[in-house]
């Protein structure tokens, strides 16, 4: 399927973590609301716990948690640290505005 037709969405994000915890939560929270802020609707954000899928973060190179990763589109780009700082989140993924800016118009009905 297509950009806009279907269910892939242009912009895929992985955020990797150790468990869920009130912290793990809060981080959560502000990725959503940057994420929704900038890109509402084009994104997919899949939750990776480490612990569990300790093959996947290995394969994909996330050696620390919390990471939030933009999978697509390329190239993949990895935050962590503050993540939780709602402001500081939205400076970190402000590359985001210039990507969304290079997608494809969606199509009209």
């Amino acid at each position: 399927m297509g950009l806009f037709g279907g269910s892939k969405k242009p912009f895929r994000f992985r955020f990797y973590t150790t468990g869920e915890s009130a912290h793990t939560e809060k981080i959560m929270e502000a990725v959503r609301i940057v994420l929704d802020e900038k890109i509402s609707g084009l994104y997919d954000l899949e939750f990776i716990n480490v612990l569990f899928k300790e093959k996947v973060a290995k394969t994909d190179g996330v050696f620390m948690t919390p990471t939030l990763a933009k999978i697509e589109p390329p190239p993949i780009q990895k935050l962590f640290g503050s993540l939780g700082d709602v402001e500081n989140l939205r400076q970190e993924l402000a590359f985001l505005d210039e990507e969304k800016a290079k997608l494809p118009p969606p199509p009209t009905a």
